[in-house]
């Protein structure tokens, strides 16, 4: 699942920057943040991949529950900042979001980190 995911991200991702660099790196280091830290499931490693999709408009929901699974999407779904209103209001959606789930904590701050 965690491969499938990773493949995906990078084709999805193909020519977006982050910083200075690709944006597939950010999303191999929260891959990797949370590796570190002991958070090995598959469903989570293939979040990491896919944390910014929904949010980024390149994956519905929908997509992610069909191809990795409802405790993919619903990770993803967490982290996803609204997309209505300034950076506060928009930050305040995934705020709440993750109350649903705690490892969606654990996702969110593995991407903070990265």
């Amino acid at each position: 699942m965690r491969h499938d995911a990773r493949q995906l991200a990078i084709k999805l991702y193909k020519d977006m920057k982050y910083g200075e660099g690709l944006y597939t790196d950010h999303l191999d280091d929260t891959a990797n943040v949370l590796l570190r830290f002991g958070f090995c499931s598959d469903e989570l490693g293939a979040a990491a991949w896919l944390h910014d999709s929904i949010e980024h408009q390149l994956l519905t929901m929908e997509q992610i529950n069909y191809k990795f699974g409802p405790i993919v999407s619903q990770l993803v779904w967490c982290v996803t900042d609204g997309n209505v209103g300034d950076r506060e209001t928009r930050k305040a959606c995934s705020y709440r979001n993750m109350r649903v789930s705690p490892k969606s904590i654990v996702l969110k701050l593995a991407g903070r980190i990265a």
